[in-house]
């Protein structure tokens, strides 16, 4: 019995070549003697998501993490996360978190004020 080895990267590190590799479906398949659409299915068996969707929410992963920081104009965020413009990353936003990216920028900076202070940071401030 063979075992087969699979290496494991951090998801930063895989997201690029993933979005590369969903992005040109017909690449990877031919990469591996399927069809696009038995690609698609098997990826689907094993991820849980269409190749589409999964591309979806990997791009939407990187513009919450971007605007959750704050500081960024919205519309630097689109460009950097492969949004056709802010326009785009809002709906997303909407669709996605259920609510727009200057909404969610709120409450994460709300939820982030209401931790307790670290065992380095002083009480009174």
């Amino acid at each position: 019995m063979s075992a087969e080895y699979v290496s494991v990267q951090p998801p930063a590190a895989l997201r690029g070549r993933v979005l590369r590799l969903l992005g040109h479906r017909e690449h990877a398949s031919a990469g591996t003697g399927w069809s696009t659409r038995h690609l698609q299915s098997r990826f689907r068996d094993q991820v849980g998501l269409t190749p589409g969707t999964a591309r979806r929410v990997l791009h939407f992963g990187r513009a919450a993490g971007l605007v959750g920081r704050g500081g960024a104009p919205l519309a630097a965020i689109a460009a950097t996360c492969g949004y056709a413009d802010q326009a785009h990353l809002t709906r997303e936003f909407r669709a996605l978190a259920g609510l727009p990216p200057a909404a969610f920028r709120a409450e994460v900076f709300a939820s982030v004020q209401d931790l307790p202070p670290g065992p380095d940071q002083d009480r009174a401030s």
